[in-house]
């Protein structure tokens, strides 16, 4: 979740950043224009043509990223796991809640969470780590085993003896 609040207010901060240049660049526009400063007036059209096509732009990816956040919000913090659910929660549709399931797990916001197209869940699967005595490399628990990928080794689970 910290990732995307970090690009919400990211998206804000270019937001309003691009809302005070719209707003300057009409003065810089008659500022330059009377004072015969071309230069100064070109960059007035420039921050009034940016601000004007593509500030709004940045307001709504904004506006998607907050949303995007309090998806993340009800599947993390308040636990709300079916699509139905956080869409009623929301008052949004289903298809909408959806779409934004699916962007924070590609954008890997929701890293260990498991969609099943109708409901999130957090993944409960635990994996042991062990380290092979001849190569050093790690295995992974199988059936009270572990077998080492890299050098072939075969080695009992020091838990089940």
């Amino acid at each position: 979740m910290k990732q995307a609040k970090k690009e919400a207010n990211a998206l804000l901060l270019t937001s309003i950043i691009l809302s005070i240049l719209f707003v300057v660049g009409i003065p810089t526009i008659i500022i330059g224009a009377s004072n015969r400063m071309f230069i100064l007036m070109a960059f007035g059209i420039f921050f009034v043509v940016v601000g004007f096509y593509v500030m709004p732009i940045f307001w709504i990816k904004y506006g998607d990223a907050k949303f995007l956040c309090r998806v993340i919000y009800c599947i993390e913090v308040e636990h709300i796991r079916t699509v139905k659910e956080i869409s009623m929660h929301l008052s949004k549709p289903e298809k909408l809640i959806v779409d934004n399931i699916v962007k924070a797990i590609n954008k890997m916001y929701l890293k260990d969470y498991r969609w099943t197209g109708s409901e999130i869940n957090k993944e409960t699967k635990k994996i042991d780590k062990f380290k092979c005595p001849n190569c050093g490399a790690l295995l992974n628990k199988s059936n009270g085993y572990l077998k080492c990928e890299y050098c072939n080794a075969d080695l009992r689970d020091i838990d089940n003896g």
